[in-house]
């Protein structure tokens, strides 16, 4: 049923992928990567609540499920053409979640070029740091070279609504040339999410193919 759920909302408008993460038999997390196009903060806010009620009205309708709108996250792809469009020579994020398992994991999936790679961690005590030791593992396995944490640190800013997460990674690329890079983002809601997107932040500015 699960297969099916996530094929169904692939297909919904503007959804580009899937992927659904249960615990103890019902749906812990519904992932999607959609494309978002809205020009401003608040046509993007708009466009991604409307995903989510597409979402959740799916899996009511069809499957009888009624899920908590919180369990929804949505991924945005960069582009502004159809589904698909995102550049291909950027490394993308597929899904950054926590698993419970005994003990608890971190689950970080990524994609470069059509090729999907997973790194995993178990969850300790530092959120951020657990979050990047699977995105670690899950860029390490691209073949693009490596990356070691330098530091990882959220930071309140005046005037700024949101908390900023800042990633420094020494990155050594596939002749051995190592290069420091900075990669800061707003963290809006998800903690492991933006621990992803800041280490792409940086690393998307060097890694092309």
């Amino acid at each position: 049923m699960w297969d099916d759920a996530e094929k169904s909302i692939a297909k919904l408008p503007g959804v580009h992928s899937c992927r659904i993460t249960l615990a103890d038999g019902s749906i812990d997390q519904v992932v999607v990567s959609a494309l978002i196009t809205g020009r401003d903060e608040e046509a993007r806010l708009q466009q991604i609540k409307s995903v989510v009620r597409s979402i959740t009205g799916l899996l009511a309708l069809e499957y009888d499920i009624k899920l908590d709108y919180r369990k929804v996250k949505v991924l945005e792809l960069d582009g502004t053409g159809e589904p698909g469009s995102a550049q291909p020579n950027r490394i993308k994020i597929i899904a950054a979640y926590t698993k419970f398992l005994n003990p608890p994991e971190v689950w970080v999936e990524l994609d470069f070029a059509d090729e999907v790679t997973v790194g995993r961690s178990v969850l300790g005590r530092d959120k951020l740091e657990s979050g990047f030791s699977a995105f670690k593992q899950a860029f390490d396995q691209l073949g693009l070279g490596q990356v070691t944490l330098l530091f990882i640190t959220e930071a309140s800013v005046p005037l700024n609504r949101y908390p900023l997460l800042v990633v420094k990674v020494a990155y050594t690329d596939p002749y051995g040339e190592t290069t420091e890079l900075l990669g800061v983002v707003e963290n809006k809601d998800d903690l492991l999410l933006s621990t992803v997107r800041a280490s792409l932040d940086a690393l998307n500015r060097r890694v092309r193919c």
